[in-house]
């Protein structure tokens, strides 16, 4: 007889709503960090959303995955639920007595897999994986695969597998039998499909096609074998002249093959961590700062932030703090204070910009800059991309670019705060005053339409809000990510 495991102390609970996202005491229950991310961030789009507890709140307030262990949660709530603290086991890290005082040699050791356990239970990465299906045949079954995701894709039909002693799966071993009737001689000359269960029609095995000796020995083509000519290669002057520049090649960089090592040195030489919201003149050198993205869509975001703050940048000019990405740091080396964002460190270092890690891996001192979650999207269209931004209904804002600008005013130096408004199919440029200074040309046109098309936004844009203009000389340094919004009715 089997038993429930289902006890008091189980993690299953009753939500007593529609949905368990608006009940205050399931909500309660979730400790998990990345699930109550989730959750805040679909705040912003369902207002019935149970609010958080205080010892839930101040787990958001924390990012629980340290740089140093990226797969390894180890921040999280006491027993008792009233404190964040550090259960972190990895001995190898100079910070551990930091992060966790209470850390011994006896707990990482009780906390670690043993080879035996790994031996009896296996590796979770290696585990087999099962999916659920109905009463279909085999034939039918083969055109479809699982993922993670649980989504479907439908695949053509594969031909009858073929064993490898030569026969066909689920056929008779058989290679000859005698006609009952005619009793002439018949061998199997193919397979097909057949229903061989009349009583449910579930079962489909291939079966053999008989056919009789002499008729496929008639259909026989001779085979003539000819003694092959020996082919002696000429090599022609192309083929000399490539061989000389292969050989001329220089070798691969050594550091090629380094990332990870670039990412661990990176993760260790971040000193302290900030809010991008908590930024200001008691905590940034408004003259010698670097902040490198992960993306143009995130830099954008950044210089948004930075323009409701007042705090002057540039993407573009060497003045006040600089914004960059991380691929092109080699470029920005020099400067002293550098601030990274979590997204970069989430990224990691890849192979097609391991220089500017190695570069970066110089720098002893590194700040690390903690942004909220965001969906950032290079979409694509036709031959062409754009770094977008979006929630779970669709695109919500746009990268615009100093190319987007046509038919720019003469207009003094200086820093200009504009407005993006649809007319007759036009996007104009306006600046506070309600003054035309311009507009975006067919390329952002082109993309708009696009994204309307690809149903990613419900239509043209009615107005496109926080930009800024940086105006020197006759080169224009665009700041701030475009939000679209749209007429509601």
């Amino acid at each position: 007889m089997l038993e429930s495991n289902i006890v008091a102390e189980s993690n299953v609970y009753l939500s007593r709503t529609d949905s368990p996202y608006w009940d205050t005491d399931f909500i309660a229950q979730i400790k998990d960090y990345e699930l109550l991310k989730h959750i805040e961030s679909k705040r912003q789009s369902d207002r019935w959303i149970a609010s958080f507890s205080d010892s839930q709140r101040r787990m958001l307030e924390i990012d629980m995955r340290c740089t140093f262990a990226k797969k390894d949660p180890c921040w999280g709530l006491d027993k008792d639920g009233d404190r964040v603290r550090c259960a972190c086991i990895n001995g190898a890290c100079s910070k551990i007595f930091k992060c966790n005082p209470d850390y011994t040699e006896a707990d990482a050791i009780f906390w670690t897999t043993s080879d035996e356990e790994k031996n009896q239970y296996g590796k979770p990465d290696f585990q087999p994986r099962y999916y659920f299906v109905d009463m279909i045949s085999d034939e039918e079954m083969t055109r479809y695969d699982s993922n993670p995701r649980n989504e479907g894709y439908e695949y053509s039909v594969p031909k009858a597998p073929i064993l490898s002693d030569g026969g066909a799966k689920g056929h008779s071993t058989a290679k000859i039998k005698i006609d009952p009737l005619t009793g002439r001689k018949m061998v199997i000359i193919g397979h097909e499909w057949l229903i061989t269960d009349n009583a449910n029609y579930e079962n489909e095995e291939l079966v053999p096609i008989w056919g009789y000796v002499e008729e496929v020995e008639d259909k026989k083509i001779p085979i003539v074998r000819k003694k092959a000519k020996r082919i002696v290669k000429i090599e022609t002057c192309n083929q000399r002249k490539k061989k000389q520049v292969l050989s001329e090649e220089k070798e691969p960089d050594p550091d090629y093959f380094r990332q990870e090592d670039f990412e661990n040195t990176v993760g260790r030489n971040v000193s302290s961590e900030i809010k991008l919201t908590k930024l200001g003149d008691e905590n940034i050198d408004r003259i010698d700062t670097v902040i490198l993205c992960d993306n143009p869509a995130e830099l954008s975001f950044v210089s948004g932030t930075l323009l409701e703050t007042e705090i002057k940048h540039s993407v573009k000019f060497d003045e006040g703090v600089r914004l960059a990405l991380v691929d092109d740091f080699e470029r920005f080396s020099h400067y002293k204070h550098i601030m990274i964002t979590n997204t970069v460190l989430k990224s990691g270092c890849k192979k097609s910009n391991f220089k500017a890690w190695r570069e970066l891996a110089k720098k002893s001192e590194i700040e690390q800059l903690n942004i909220g979650e965001r969906d950032y999207y290079n979409f694509q269209y036709d031959k062409f991309s754009r770094w977008t931004c979006r929630n779970m209904y669709g695109v919500t804002h746009v990268c615009v670019n100093e190319t987007d600008m046509k038919d720019i005013v003469n207009l003094t130096d200086g820093l200009y705060s504009v407005s993006i408004v649809v007319e007759g199919g036009t996007f104009v440029i306006f600046d506070e005053s309600g003054n035309k200074i311009g507009y975006l040309g067919k390329a952002f046109e082109k993309m708009i339409m696009s994204l309307k098309e690809k149903e990613e936004i419900p239509g043209l844009p009615a107005v496109i809000k926080g930009i800024s203009l940086n105006l020197k000389g006759k080169k224009i340094d665009v700041l701030g990510m475009g939000h679209m919004k749209f007429n509601e009715y």
